[in-house]
């Protein structure tokens, strides 16, 4: 289970330009995923992208973790793809 959530604010990141935090979790437990070393991914995406409105689109294929996120009004899209049994960023495009 992955559960996305715009930070708020650069204080409850861990990386301040973070916008928005990806928390793995268990189905089965609710509690941290037990294949992962980093319970919470940091997303940063641009400013084009943080304007609402806008969509999240969250995918897994294996170990792979794609984060879409776009901005609904210039229909400006980024995605940031990890690794997320190890927290690695693999690739962003912006």
């Amino acid at each position: 289970l992955v559960v996305l959530r715009a930070t708020g604010n650069a204080a409850e990141a861990t990386d301040p330009r973070a916008r928005f935090t990806c928390s793995l979790l268990s189905l089965r437990t609710g509690q941290q995923h037990p294949l992962v070393k980093q319970g919470t991914l940091h997303v940063r995406v641009s400013e084009r992208v943080q304007k609402k409105p806008h969509y999240t689109r969250v995918q897994t294929l294996g170990s792979t973790l794609a984060v879409s996120m776009a901005n609904g009004v210039q229909l400006f899209t980024e995605i940031v793809v990890f690794d997320w049994h190890t927290g690695e960023q693999l690739a962003v495009s912006l």
